[in-house]
């Protein structure tokens, strides 16, 4: 009996050993391919057109290089995306819409039932995996379009979208001279149906346009994190990736982890998961094999969805990690997320304070504070911020290793920068400060004031509420949906001074002036009247 039991358990060993041999021969598979350039832009490798060597090539895990005739092996599971990192001195292929097709959605029994469509099963692994690239020349001098939050909720916003912000865009130089575009995240506002419609109305810009993946642009009814981006596999393909153009390197990161509730949670919350700001360690040794083969003197612009932190405290859990793996280098750090607009110096606020400089924009949105606000004469909100930012997106302008953030607020000129909300009119009895909002402003800007011809006069730096921002919502319709949004008190680009006791009555003038951290100069001006003084009322006899 006892020799018998032995038997029947090695052969239930034996069995389960064979199953998991079974499955790591169905599950680990090699990709080949060759990365070639494709002069002529049809898609194909033609007689002539060469195999490029050492170019990067990934499933998001590993990073190979092609070799001499442009041919790689790399292997992948039966969920991966093999994607091809764009060297400098080519383009990507773009679809109809010019998203850049540069990758390959390895699914072959397709994406899990969800609500919204994910990957249709992709079948075998194909023999090849080829992947063209368009040889263009090589600059150093670029502009690149950055998006914050889109986020339409539904199709009324989506012509929100195409009407406020990409029609005006159609007519804007410094748009029709960029290199490519970039949204960070919050393409969506839960409704994943408009990602066809919205890349349609972004596709009319005509330019290659990249995009991160926010927490509004996930399969909320996935049971883990692991299957929260299949739509986006379907329409964006991989959800962190990388390109070079220029000196710089671009990563693009997804650091928005998907946490579904249990069925007790979610009665008690009323929502079916929630998020927390987290890279991984698979992504982030991803990235440290990435950050090989950029100099040390080179510039990297990061790029995510929620914050790295803000000057108050954390956003994401594994920022600091990161942090290490770009010490010592030049980073731009954009995220958005927040539908605020605000610039943070790590090294201020994080140890420890040796490592290099990152500068971490947190961008301006699209929609604004999610397409809120009074109604202009077009119908659309005029969507002010939680910080008094008007809707709009930045201009970022690479010189080399060098760079510039230019902020462009939707449907008005470059010059408007800054907001004076006091004073205005005719000052009144017990207004005494003068407040002003200077849209891109940071802890490195200086501001000042001047009264009509007077000396300009230091400002202080508050980081509080906006009193535009509370106005507008204590006056709002309570009638209307979506009337107003509701004031940040931590608005970390608000000036203040002390409006001067000593004014004569009469007009006058008051100008802020700011020079910000590239050192350029902003100024806004407003006229106000200092009302003559009431002589105090004789009592009556």
């Amino acid at each position: 009996m006892h020799s018998t039991r032995k038997l029947f358990g090695l052969f239930w060993v034996l069995i389960i050993m064979c199953q998991f041999t079974v499955l790591e021969g169905v599950s680990a598979e090699t990709a080949k391919g060759t990365v070639f350039a494709d002069i002529n832009r049809n898609g194909k490798q033609d007689y002539g057109e060469n195999g490029i060597p050492n170019i990067l090539v990934s499933n998001q895990r590993d990073v190979v290089k092609t070799d001499s005739g442009g041919k790689y092996q790399i292997e992948v599971d039966d969920d991966d995306i093999v994607i091809v990192i764009k060297p400098d001195a080519f383009d990507l292929p773009v679809n109809k819409d010019h998203l850049p097709q540069f990758f390959y959605v390895h699914k072959p029994n397709g994406s899990p039932q969800q609500k919204f469509e994910g990957v249709a099963p992709t079948g075998p692994l194909p023999d090849t995996i080829n992947f063209g690239l368009i040889p263009v020349d090589s600059k150093t001098d670029f502009d690149v379009v950055v998006f914050g939050d889109p986020q339409p909720s539904d199709y009324r916003e989506v012509e929100y979208i195409r009407d406020d912000v990409v029609a005006e865009m159609m007519n804007e130089p410094a748009v029709h001279e960029a290199a490519f575009g970039v949204t960070l995240g919050d393409v969506m506002n839960n409704n994943l149906a408009l990602f066809e419609p919205y890349n349609e109305v972004v596709g009319k810009l005509g330019k290659t346009w990249y995009n991160i993946i926010g927490n509004h642009d996930l399969n909320f009814d996935s049971p883990t994190d692991e299957f929260s981006d299949e739509t986006w596999h379907r329409v964006y393909g991989p959800n962190y990736y990388a390109f070079f153009q220029g000196e710089v390197l671009f990563l693009s990161l997804d650091n928005v982890h998907w946490e579904h509730f249990l069925e007790e949670k979610q009665k008690e919350t009323g929502r079916q998961g929630g998020y927390i700001g987290l890279f991984g360690d698979t992504q982030l040794k991803w990235v440290e094999q990435i950050l090989r083969f950029q100099p040390i003197d080179r510039l990297v612009v990061v790029m995510m969805h929620i914050p790295l932190q803000r000057e108050w405290g954390g956003e994401t859990q594994d920022r600091d990690k990161l942090y290490a793996l770009l010490e010592e280098r030049k980073v731009l750090a954009l995220a958005a997320h927040t539908h605020t607009q605000e610039h943070i110096f790590i090294a201020e606020h994080s140890e420890p304070m040796s490592r290099g400089e990152i500068h971490h924009l947190i961008n301006v949105t699209v929609c604004g504070a999610w397409w809120k606000g009074m109604r202009d004469e077009r119908g659309i909100p005029i969507a002010i911020t939680s910080d008094g930012i008007e809707n709009g997106y930045t201009i970022l302008k690479i010189h080399g290793s060098s760079y510039k953030t230019n902020y462009k607020p939707s449907g008005k000129g470059w010059a408007h920068q800054i907001r004076i909300i006091s004073p205005t009119g005719t000052v009144e009895e017990g207004e005494k400060e003068i407040i002003a909002n200077v849209f891109a402003g940071s802890s490195r800007s200086h501001v000042a004031y001047r009264i009509d011809e007077g000396k300009p006069q230091a400002m202080e730096r508050r980081v509080t509420e906006d009193p535009f921002v509370r106005n507008l919502w204590e006056n709002r319709d309570e009638e209307l949906h979506k009337a107003a949004q509701q004031p940040n008190g931590r608005t970390t680009h608000l000036w203040f001074a002390k409006l001067p006791d000593d004014l004569e009555p009469g007009t006058h003038e008051v100008t802020i002036i700011e020079k910000d951290i590239y050192g350029d100069t902003h100024r806004a001006s407003q006229i106000f009247v200092v009302p003559e003084k009431k002589e105090p009322e004789q009592p009556s006899e």
